[in-house]
């Protein structure tokens, strides 16, 4: 390929994860440090296992089976459980999965606060995985997956900002109302 006669070079990752993929194994690591040492161990691979942070999932029944299970042992190969986007914007990510099994549904995605998630419209807690991406327990079956950014700074300034619109309507147009009402008591 070219562009405006410079060679252009595209290449092709087949290795690279979909945005959205389900696991049924875990790691939890408890600090940075671990968490580093965790990813750089050969067993550990992204995409068949996620790493969460060991604060978030603490006490968590849903979470604890996936620190003693293996994909071998449920006869179910990684990665094949599809995970189709069916809206996406800066707002809004919305999924539709089907897993035979209880998973983990990663969105690679950045984890940053604001954002909640439904399973089939329920509320459902979004643990941080690998490092910076969301992620949520999945039960086995179909279900569709909402994740949707509210931040209650974004609805505060929101709110401020109408208010103050509507201060500041009031103040100019009071006043007009007001010299134009004593203009027509004098005029009369």
């Amino acid at each position: 390929v070219t562009a405006s006669g410079v060679p252009i070079w595209l290449f092709d990752n087949p290795s690279t994860l979909p945005r959205a993929y389900t696991v049924t194994e875990a790691t939890a690591a408890a600090t940075f440090e671990e968490a580093g040492n965790i990813i750089q161990r050969p067993q550990f691979t992204v995409g068949r296992s996620v790493l969460l942070e060991k604060h978030e999932i603490e006490n968590n029944p849903d979470i604890e089976p996936f620190f003693h299970t293996s994909t071998d042992t449920l006869g179910v190969k990684p990665n094949t459980f599809p995970v189709e986007i069916i809206q996406d914007s800066h707002t809004k990510t919305l999924l539709k999965t089907h897993t035979p099994v209880d998973s983990l549904l990663v969105l690679a995605d950045t984890n940053y606060p604001g954002w909640v998630a439904t399973i089939d419209g329920k509320a459902t807690q979004i643990f941080t995985a690998n490092f910076a991406q969301r992620a949520v327990y999945l039960p086995g079956g179909e279900h569709e997956v909402e994740f949707r950014y509210t931040s209650k700074l974004v609805r505060t300034g929101i709110t401020i900002s109408v208010l103050f619109g509507l201060i500041t309507t009031a103040l100019v147009v009071f006043p007009i109302a007001f010299l134009r009402f004593r203009t027509a008591q004098t005029a009369s």
